[in-house]
């Protein structure tokens, strides 16, 4: 996998999945543009990118605001004066409650983050790659595609199955472009994804299925590294001939549970 010359865009590239994903394509000689909200987080891994040779610079944006997302990207223009793979990995936890005790703010904020915030990414990147072509990655989740017992956790699992949808339909669009799109859907990862989530009446929520012990064939801890879900990026930016598709890095997790 060889991305010499070529420029990457991901958006939630601070920390987790994001992170692992700039400096695996960095080390194989791609130029990476990391978005995020945080930005002393964003320097610490443009930093890191650097320390070890590789070239990046960093754009703190809010995928939730098309102001934001569409400076990020024109950033990346002004920089390199193309844009070959963008990567929306930027996504929120958010609220597991019953539904009845979910918020219609608390729903709105997930499906922003989530949902508006890989088609204003994507949006805003598309114009850029029409002439050259390129790789549209979507970070989704097994949850709401190939598993739905997480209950409580409605917004969440809707926005990402809404997420897989974005990337099929968008996939028959922009193939005259030479552009493919494609989405992975992660198993339970080690990041920081569920630290700002919260949680409402959940004494009253009820699994409809009991999980088996050890729900995570390939890792005994159950938990994948951010680095492994990031190689299924990797693949998805040199598979010329795969697009419309879903990927699941979860070690097998869907499977079992």
């Amino acid at each position: 996998m060889d991305f010499e010359q070529m420029v990457v865009l991901i958006t939630g590239a601070g920390s987790g999945i994001g992170a692992a994903g700039a400096k695996l394509f960095a080390q194989r000689g791609a130029r990476v543009c990391l978005v995020d909200l945080d930005e002393d987080s964003l320097s610490e891994q443009v930093q890191k990118i650097k320390g070890d040779g590789g070239e990046a610079i960093a754009k703190k944006s809010d995928v939730s605001s098309e102001e934001e997302i569409a400076a990020a990207i024109q950033a990346a223009i002004d920089e390199w004066g193309q844009l070959d793979v963008v990567w929306a990995n930027a996504g929120i936890g958010g609220i597991n409650a019953p539904i009845d005790k979910i918020k219609l703010e608390e729903w709105e904020k997930i499906m922003r983050t989530n949902l508006s915030g890989t088609f204003l990414t994507i949006k805003h990147a598309v114009p850029h790659m029409k002439e050259r072509g390129g790789a549209i990655i979507v970070t989704s989740s097994t949850s709401g595609n190939r598993t739905f017992t997480d209950v409580g956790s409605t917004p969440y699992s809707v926005s990402k199955g809404a997420q897989v949808t974005l990337a099929k339909v968008l996939a028959v669009e922009l193939s005259v472009h030479g552009i493919r799109v494609n989405a992975i859907c992660p198993g339970k990862t080690a990041t920081s994804l569920s630290d700002s989530d919260t949680s409402r009446a959940t004494e009253e929520l009820k699994r409809p299925i009991e999980h088996p012990y050890g729900d995570m064939p390939l890792q005994e801890d159950n938990e994948l590294d951010p680095e492994e879900v990031a190689l299924a990026a990797l693949f998805l930016a040199t598979a010329s001939a795969v697009t419309g598709t879903e990927i699941y890095a979860d070690g097998g997790q869907g499977l079992v549970t």
